[in-house]
């Protein structure tokens, strides 16, 4: 990279503005640092850097490790949760269940003496 180049990534210059209104100030300094080596693939990197943050991981091993350090119960709790809100769905898909809902809460809401009262009248 040649010094007019360089002086682009500069603060003040079009690239730097550029990079500053994208990623923010601080990371388009960091950007001129790795631009003041001269070097592209350091400043390309750099940008990727800005732009992506630090690759991940993909060991399963390390993930769970870190899965366990910062939150153990992060992932069984939202199984649980997540199977129980299925659970509580698909019982109230069944028409029976509604039914059996409905019939329940009528009897719990005085439908017993309700019906006494129309057998009674009967007779």
């Amino acid at each position: 990279m040649d010094n007019a180049l360089i002086q682009r990534y500069a603060p003040g210059g079009d690239i730097y503005q550029s990079l500053a209104a994208s990623y923010g100030t601080a990371a388009a300094d960091r950007i001129y640092v790795a631009a003041q080596t001269g070097d592209r693939p350091t400043v390309t990197a750099a940008i990727a850097q800005e732009k992506y943050g630090n690759p991940l991981t993909d060991s399963t091993a390390a993930i769970f490790a870190q899965q366990v350090v910062t939150d153990p119960l992060a992932a069984p709790a939202e199984a649980l949760n997540s199977q129980i809100g299925k659970a509580f769905a698909n019982l109230f898909k069944s028409p029976w269940i509604l039914v059996v809902v409905v019939g329940v809460a009528f009897f719990y809401l005085g439908g017993g003496s309700y019906l006494k009262g129309i057998l009674a009248k009967r007779k």
